[in-house]
């Protein structure tokens, strides 16, 4: 069974946004979904010289397992 687990990047300014880019692919069995502006995580992840994917979150979906670099993003 996929968990899914939601985590708030928090102030934009401040460094929650550069960690949620971090946890792709960290747990198992877990799909990371980020709650965040979309477009300021592809730009931090650029500045950061950072190759991360992001899909749109859709609840309608089952839960599947985030991979390396990949995060699902619940804008």
């Amino acid at each position: 069974m996929i968990r899914r687990l939601l985590v708030t990047a928090g102030e934009p300014a401040g460094i929650g946004p550069e960690l949620c880019l971090q946890l792709a692919g960290h747990w198992p069995n877990t799909e990371i979904v980020v709650l965040a502006d979309h477009q300021l995580l592809a730009q931090i992840a650029q500045q950061l010289d950072l190759d991360n994917s992001f899909e749109s979150f859709d609840l309608a979906m089952p839960a599947k397992e985030s991979t390396a670099q990949q995060l699902t993003v619940w804008h």
